[in-house]
């Protein structure tokens, strides 16, 4: 593997523990819904009644998209420093 596809490698991770976690977590919801733990109708406006378990990913889906981006910012500063290291 070269240097930028060593670089790239934890985005392509993260992507997919992403995904992951979002599977995870619409299964845990139509499990919910199936079993009759929630309703639709509760948890439509407010994400409060689903299960803590159910809770727990939701959380953990939605802190994907907070401290990554600076993740993101500092692979694409690597990115471009070392483009223009090898350019110049």
């Amino acid at each position: 593997m070269t240097i930028v596809q060593w670089r790239l490698l934890p985005a392509f991770v993260h992507v997919a523990w992403v995904y992951l976690i979002a599977f995870r977590m619409g299964a845990a919801k139509q499990r919910d819904v199936r079993e009759g733990l929630v309703s639709i109708k509760d948890v439509a406006l407010d994400n409060s009644r689903w299960t803590d378990r159910t809770r727990k990913l939701n959380n953990n889906y939605n802190n994907q998209f907070e401290l990554p981006v600076f993740f993101y910012a500092i692979l694409m500063w690597l990115w471009f420093g070392l483009r223009l290291y090898l350019i110049g």
